[in-house]
């Protein structure tokens, strides 16, 4: 599957967290952005994906402060694969938040839940 074809599946399944940010606002903000995190990766066993998904929308209150945060949106496939999609502002904010977000303690019940051997990370330059 190649990376567009993820990322629209991911934002089709990440429609509840969507839901959370005001439709204008979201739009807005989404324009600031020029980098796209892309995060895929499984949980640990027996990990409740229910559970995991309410800690992972919850994460989004963390990364309001940090430099160069623009959004961020979560979802899980059929495959049992989480897709992580964060919009930055440029690569720097993004390479510095990623940093930023390990080192802070709010998101280890989040880290906790994640199987870190299977944990990938890109970045792509996003095209309006």
């Amino acid at each position: 599957m190649n990376l567009i074809k993820k990322v629209v599946t991911a934002a089709v399944f990440a429609m509840p967290l969507v839901v959370a940010h005001g439709e204008s606002a979201m739009a807005t903000q989404l324009n600031e952005a020029s980098v796209l995190e892309y995060v895929t990766f499984t949980a640990k066993a027996g990990t409740d994906a229910e559970k995991l998904a309410q800690v992972a929308a919850s994460i989004n209150n963390n990364l309001t402060n940090v430099s160069g945060f623009v959004d961020r949106y979560v979802s899980l496939q059929d495959d049992g694969i989480w897709v992580e999609v964060v919009f930055w502002k440029d690569l720097q904010s993004a390479k510095d938040g990623l940093q930023t977000f390990l080192a802070d303690d709010r998101n280890k019940p989040f880290l906790d839940m994640v199987n870190a051997d299977s944990v990938k990370i890109t970045y792509s330059d996003l095209k309006h």
